[in-house]
């Protein structure tokens, strides 16, 4: 089906708020397999029930084409209009769904200590969070809820976008990598769950620049390649809202792969040279880092995909078996999640498009060409290495255009 029918579609069955982009774009992460069953329901379900006929007439034709019972009709019928075509026809969603305090929220006063501090703090940590909890609701006299039901509660804060904000844009940026459920095709009927590369703004939790890789040892790639996306997309974008920014970068946070370890000390030497005198600090030890300032900041959901932090990127991923999608169809799905996660963001923020201004241009693009020169020595090193390799395989190589 052409992604215009299907997008109309989708569009006539939207849940309430529902937007027909974002819908469209869940769809797409959906595996292969999945993708058909949901696509095959709603056609029946769109046709059945809009065909004039009365109800049980309309469900009676439906069961028969789903080969299913009425009862199932019903059901999937039901949950097409309160969750969308994605969510509410996908088999196995309620496996993959929050609890439902998460969804829903914790007690009043729970709720209230974690608004004040993510308010406070918006990247607290989750034990601190927790400790705030329980000793509001011990004072309270209250029941504390779990420390899982807290830490399911503050993923989805961060991950739908409704966590506070500091509300400045460009003041603290962060550069951290994580296991994404995007595959990404290697073989006949095979692929390579990937690498995301995200650099975001700390403050507004918004995300500035993001990119792909099927390695770990990939990870010089990844980093280049969010750089350029930051520069060529995304940062495009964000000058046409009303955002606060900051007069320069004041610290930059870099969790550094294990493959980029070595070229941490260039970094550190630039930072302590550096004119702005941006802080840097940089996260290069402890298997269990990689991810951790992604949760922070926008939490295990990316739009439709999950992210998973790895405890160790130095080992290398096995092929699974599922066709995935080719790479430039996979940075394709990962450009739209960005740009979607953005729009929530903003809008949940009350930030509105506005007319440019020299004087914001000015200083976000300040803001991106202080860290790229904080890791103007790593960029450059890694460059150096690529070209490096390359001309041992060909001594006529051009240099890579980055």
């Amino acid at each position: 089906m052409a992604d215009v029918d299907l997008f109309l579609l989708i569009a006539r069955h939207l849940a309430a708020g529902g937007n027909p982009a974002d819908e469209l774009l869940a769809f797409k992460a959906l595996p292969e397999e999945k993708a058909q069953i949901v696509e095959n329901r709603l056609r029946v379900l769109d046709r059945c029930v809009g065909d004039g006929a009365s109800l049980s007439t309309a469900i009676d034709t439906a069961a028969v084409s789903l080969g299913s019972s009425q009862r199932q009709v019903y059901r999937l019928l039901a949950r097409l209009r309160e969750f969308g075509p994605v969510k509410g026809l996908t088999p196995g969603t309620y496996r993959t769904e929050r609890p439902k305090v998460a969804r829903d929220g914790l007690d009043p006063a729970a709720e209230e200590v974690l608004a004040s501090r993510l308010r406070e703090n918006p990247r607290a940590s989750q034990a601190s969070l927790e400790a705030a909890v329980v000793a509001r609701c011990t004072e309270l006299g209250l029941p504390a809820p779990t420390q899982y039901s807290v830490r399911q509660r503050v993923l989805q804060l961060r991950a739908s976008g409704q966590a506070p904000s500091s509300a400045t844009f460009g003041s603290r940026l962060a550069l951290d990598q994580t296991a994404i459920n995007i595959n990404i095709t290697v073989g006949e009927g095979k692929s390579l769950p990937s690498i995301v590369t995200l650099l975001m703004d700390e403050g507004l939790g918004l995300i500035i620049g993001a990119s792909l890789t099927s390695s770990p040892r990939m990870q010089d790639f990844g980093l280049l390649i969010a750089r350029a996306n930051a520069a060529s997309t995304v940062i495009p974008e964000l000058r046409k809202f009303e955002i606060t920014i900051a007069g320069g970068l004041g610290h930059l946070t870099w969790v550094a792969s294990p493959f980029l370890e070595h070229l941490v000390p260039l970094a550190e030497a630039k930072a302590r040279s550096a004119k702005n005198k941006a802080r840097l600090k940089i996260v290069s030890e402890g298997s269990k880092r990689h991810g951790s300032e992604i949760m922070r900041i926008i939490g295990d959901r990316l739009g439709p995909y999950i992210l998973s932090p790895r405890q160790s990127f130095r080992s290398e991923p096995r092929p699974v078996e599922d066709p995935g999608v080719d790479y430039e169809e996979a940075s394709k799905r990962l450009d739209l999640a960005v740009e979607s996660w953005n729009r929530k963001r903003l809008q949940t923020l009350g930030i509105s498009p506005a007319a440019l201004s020299a004087v914001r241009d000015r200083r976000m693009w300040r803001v991106l060409k202080e860290f790229e020169g904080l890791l103007e020595p790593v960029h450059q090193a890694i460059e150096a290495e690529q070209f490096a390799a390359r001309d041992q395989l060909d001594p006529n190589a051009e240099p890579p255009d980055f």
